[in-house]
């Protein structure tokens, strides 16, 4: 069955779960010019579809990139995430300094994590490159979920 193009959301609608059941958000900052950002991409779509099933939401901002970009990079692909084209806002609101940057934000479905998306909620940074398919960082995030139920 053909998946659905990719959709680039604004920035207001980044952070807002599309489901109650959401209890962990993973939000990566990235670009398309950077390449380790390009590679990490790959892993954490692979880490989105095999926890399809568990109350996880990735979203992928886009730094400094036009929708055109996006539109290009993303040809021919769906990924198993959401897509952010961020203008600079979602950037400074979590410090993100340096690509490619991934933050862990937990609540109790969709109400807590609109009301306060950011402060108080941020489980874990991370700076650099992961490999979204290690066992080890999968172990750890099902762990989470199961802690939050």
């Amino acid at each position: 069955m053909p998946r659905r193009a990719p959709i680039f959301e604004e920035p207001t609608h980044c952070l807002t779960p599309t489901s109650a059941k959401t209890r962990l958000m993973i939000v990566h900052f990235w670009s398309t010019w950077c390449p380790t950002c390009r590679h990490e991409l790959s892993t954490l779509d692979q880490l989105a579809e095999q926890l399809a099933e568990q109350p996880l939401e990735v979203v992928a901002v886009a730094i400094d990139d036009r929708r055109e970009q996006l539109t290009t990079y993303f040809a021919g692909q769906t990924p198993h995430y959401r897509i952010c084209l961020d203008d600079g806002k979602l950037k400074e609101r979590f410090g993100a300094i340096a690509l490619p940057q991934t933050a862990f934000i937990t609540g109790s479905g969709k109400d807590t994590m609109l009301r306060n998306p950011q402060s108080g909620l941020l489980e874990a940074r991370f700076i650099g490159e992961r490999d979204w398919r290690s066992p080890s960082l999968q172990r750890g995030i099902i762990e989470q979920l199961r802690s939050m139920k």
